[in-house]
């Protein structure tokens, strides 16, 4: 869930930022050999992502102050506050603005509406039509997100309770954003140009 750490990595790249976003919606590989070396550049920077995010023990830290009261959910909502942190910090990684990002990438999802998968699709008609990456920036957007997750969730998540552990910990989990993305962003450079090669 965390889409735009997601996107800040995908540097820009049309193509990139479709593999990047369908990652999640795609299961084996047959169905990914059925897109372009592009886009699967893009399906192998998010397979990157989520590896490098799992392993990394910083993540693990901010995670484990979830942990006791969400469980196995503890590492999605990590993701999604980690969103937060990067929706109110964007134009100290990017010079190009959150609004402009987050726009150029509603239209790029709808140019290529027609190859997302199924499931993809509903994903995207639910993010454009409430704005949903806006809402990451405030806590009142935050509350409205995990209570939409909590709403679909197959066993009672308690996303929701979220919101009072990040209140109490926020600088914590504010710090631990800014050394992750740090390091990861020196990390990234020393692959990027690997990931890129075609498949």
């Amino acid at each position: 869930m965390n889409i735009l750490i997601h996107l800040f990595f995908s540097q820009n790249d049309e193509n990139v930022i479709i593999g990047n976003f369908i990652a999640d919606y795609i299961r084996g590989l047959d169905r990914l050999k059925i897109y372009s070396p592009k886009i699967q550049s893009g399906i192998k920077l998010h397979q990157w992502i989520d590896n490098y995010s799992d392993k990394n023990i910083i993540v693990k830290k901010s995670i484990s102050l979830f942990s006791p009261s969400l469980k196995h959910y503890a590492p999605v909502a990590v993701d999604v506050i980690y969103d937060h942190f990067m929706s109110n910090n964007w134009e100290k990684f990017s010079n190009k603005s959150l609004h402009n990002t987050i726009s150029d990438f509603y239209l790029i999802l709808k140019n290529n509406y027609n190859i997302l998968p199924s499931r993809a699709k509903k994903a995207v008609d639910h993010m454009i039509s409430n704005n949903w990456l806006m809402m990451y920036k405030d806590i009142a957007g935050l509350k409205h997100i995990f209570e939409w997750m909590d709403s679909r969730a197959s066993f009672n998540s308690n996303l929701t309770n979220s919101i009072e552990i990040l209140l109490k910990n926020y600088l914590e989990i504010e710090n631990d954003f800014h050394t992750f993305m740090s390091q990861m962003i020196i990390d990234f450079e020393k692959i990027k140009s690997e990931i890129k090669k075609e498949s």
